[in-house]
């Protein structure tokens, strides 16, 4: 999996330096993903669920969780897309 470069920001030399990692993603809603817009992506892969449980929503877990980002921002979410395995609690 080939992750994104982070941009580094320096923190003014009087204030005592805290790092908290924010990740947003736009996770192109399902029914965006479905439209004959994307379609020069395999349907396969811009299926939300996978016919083996997998699919699009566990790829999109997999590369946010590898992140290890203590806030997470999701764009273009619908009312059926979830993700509870990025929860703590």
């Amino acid at each position: 999996m080939k992750l994104r470069r982070f941009v580094r920001l320096r923190a003014p030399p009087d204030v005592r330096a805290a790092t908290v990692r924010l990740l947003t993603y736009n996770i192109l809603s399902e029914g965006l993903a479905l439209s004959a817009k994307h379609s020069y992506c395999p349907e396969a892969l811009r299926q939300w669920a996978g016919s083996s449980g997998g699919g699009r929503s566990a790829r999109l877990i997999s590369e946010i969780e590898g992140y290890a980002a203590e806030v997470v921002c999701v764009q273009e979410c619908t009312a059926g897309t979830a993700f509870p395995a990025l929860c703590d609690g």
